[in-house]
């Protein structure tokens, strides 16, 4: 089965679903070792809340975007200084763009 990276599959005028593939040919070696070399240059990210997740799906109409979220987890700072981790297996969102 594939482990590359997940396609994306256009399903309306800017909305996404995510597709699987197994059958993903991924022409690498399996055989061969990963080194430092390999690595990506990371930037730090200056940020007091994070969202990691997989999608399902996202949608856009003008400034709102829908998704529909799966396997996360959620770091918050709160206000008076502590944080808080959540994991979740599904979760639906709006968000709001604004210039």
């Amino acid at each position: 089965g594939g482990t590359g990276p997940a396609k994306k599959r256009k399903t309306g005028e800017d909305s996404y679903e995510a597709e699987d593939d197994d059958d993903a040919d991924l022409g690498e070696d399996e055989d061969e070792e990963l080194g430092s070399d390999d690595d990506d240059e990371e930037e730090e990210l200056d940020t007091d809340n994070l969202v990691l997740c997989q999608y399902d799906k996202v949608a856009r109409t003008k400034a709102k975007w829908k998704a529909q979220l799966k396997d996360g987890l959620v770091h918050l700072t709160l206000a008076n200084g502590t944080t808080r981790d959540f994991v979740f297996k599904t979760s639906l969102g709006d968000l709001n763009f604004q210039k």
